[in-house]
């Protein structure tokens, strides 16, 4: 099982982005493995979300894009069961 965690840059599924991809593969209740990666996500992240999650926009300007983070994060998740947060 993968257990996923994201931040974005606010709650529009339209408008907003992707900044944090997190995740851990669970087996019998342990932790086996990690995945952690910042996405730049290619607008300026709101203050208050930098309140909120202490990302700020120089912690992801030079992170690759979702378009490179989300195979990666695929890769690692296998066919598992996901569950998200």
């Amino acid at each position: 099982m993968v257990t996923i965690d994201i931040e974005t840059t606010g709650l529009s599924s339209l408008t907003d982005k992707i900044i944090e991809i997190g995740a851990v593969i669970l087996k019998n209740g342990e932790v086996t493995d990690s995945f952690d990666e910042f996405v730049n996500p290619g607008i300026p992240i709101p203050e208050k979300i930098t309140e909120l999650t202490g990302i700020t926009n120089d912690m992801v300007k030079d992170a690759q894009t979702i378009d490179a983070v989300l195979p990666e994060f695929l890769k690692f998740a296998g066919k598992r069961i996901l569950v998200a947060h």
